[in-house]
């Protein structure tokens, strides 16, 4: 497969990939919130 085929994204490619972007942006969020809280807990 030439890297020119691959590059070749379709408007629906690029909607999932940036459903899954967003999806996984949250997610680390989420779990860098969590860290926070629970770090905030055990120092106390």
């Amino acid at each position: 497969m030439r890297k020119e085929d691959a590059m070749h994204l379709t408007e629906f490619d690029l909607a999932q990939r940036r459903k899954s972007s967003a999806r996984f942006a949250w997610a680390l969020g989420a779990v860098a919130l969590g860290l926070y809280i629970v770090g905030f807990f055990i120092q106390r």
